[in-house]
């Protein structure tokens, strides 16, 4: 049975990466502290993001860069401030987010968010399955570039025709130790997902449809295997 902590629904077109968010976080904070029951969480958790956009909007967004500002806002509501993340108040204890599945699709602009002690559990058989080793690189890092370069690499060589429908993408990432309380899993799936879309259009073209509509993504420990586990799906 799932352990349910907050279902709400907020309104309007949610904030991308890197727009200026803080209308869109404050809204989705001030919905979640209104639902909000319970004291801050400090245990692992599941977030789920059904986003519901414009049709014209559709092959456009890219599904990660939906994340941020909305787990951000969500963040304020639900976890304690954090010691060593962003500075401002959108920096909290959101690394406890080991699960993390999103959709976008049609309908009026908003977001429905789901957070629940309980792991997400949606089996669906992959018509492709790969691995990418190495320690995975989040979102603004160093390694970022190379890595999304590794994971573009691996899904061509899985899908050498390339996909131009709808696709499902599942990433099952592989951190040491030392890494689970400092990388967010959303900042994990943005490089991961830019890879994955690469490989899928072919050659990097600015403006290329994205056709990731769906995304599950996990993170766990385990130093001497880092990397991740990728499968792609055909969405519902």
């Amino acid at each position: 049975m799932m352990t349910s902590y907050l279902d709400v629904v907020v309104e309007g077109r949610p904030a991308t990466l890197t727009a200026k968010g803080e209308e869109w976080k404050t809204r989705v904070s001030q919905r979640c502290a209104d639902a909000w029951t319970r004291g801050p969480i400090e245990e692992v958790c599941s977030v789920q993001l059904d986003f519901s956009v414009e049709a014209s909007w559709l092959p456009i967004v890219a599904l990660h860069n939906l994340l941020k500002q909305t787990i951000d806002g969500m963040g304020r509501a639900v976890f304690l401030q954090s010691p060593s993340g962003q500075p401002g108040p959108w920096g909290t204890d959101d690394w406890w987010i080991t699960a993390l599945r999103a959709t976008k699709s049609v309908g009026a602009p908003g977001v429905r968010i789901r957070l629940s002690g309980t792991p997400i559990v949606e089996p669906h058989a992959p018509f492709a399955r790969f691995e990418v080793s190495g320690r995975p690189a989040p979102w603004i890092t160093s390694r970022e570039k190379a890595w999304i370069q590794a994971i573009a690499a691996a899904t061509q060589e899985s899908l050498p025709a390339g996909r131009a429908d709808d696709t499902g993408v599942q990433l099952d990432f592989r951190i040491g130790d030392a890494s689970m309380r400092t990388t967010d899993i959303d900042n994990l799936c943005v490089p991961a997902l830019q890879g994955v879309h690469r490989g899928l259009v072919g050659p990097y073209i600015q403006g290329a449809p994205n056709h990731i509509t769906e995304f599950y993504a996990t993170k766990s420990v385990d130093p001497s295997n880092l990397g991740v586990t990728i499968q792609l799906f055909q969405p519902d």
